[in-house]
């Protein structure tokens, strides 16, 4: 096990589990971009292999793979783009 690949996981579902349990809208999106990120460093730390068969291929696959629907990746930057735009003055 990489410990950089574990780490990240971990951030990723302690973030989402802050998030989930925000009282307030205050901070979301600057956690939805951490997230994002995270998310990003995830994909870019594992190799095809890794992707596939490896020991993290479930992990990959719950978040940028769901295969019903959006993945979790694809809600997070479309939750982004929604909050983006609610925060616009007009």
């Amino acid at each position: 096990m990489n410990k950089e690949i574990d780490k990240a996981l971990h951030l990723i579902y302690t973030l989402q589990e802050q998030l989930f349990n925000m009282p307030h809208r205050e901070g979301c999106l600057k956690m939805l971009y951490q997230i994002r990120s995270l998310m990003e460093d995830f994909d870019s730390m594992l190799t095809p292999d890794q992707r596939k068969y490896g020991i993290y291929s479930n992990a990959y696959k719950e978040i940028f793979a769901n295969g019903t629907g959006l993945s979790q990746y694809d809600k997070v930057c479309a939750t982004i783009c929604e909050e983006e735009y609610a925060e616009l003055p007009f």
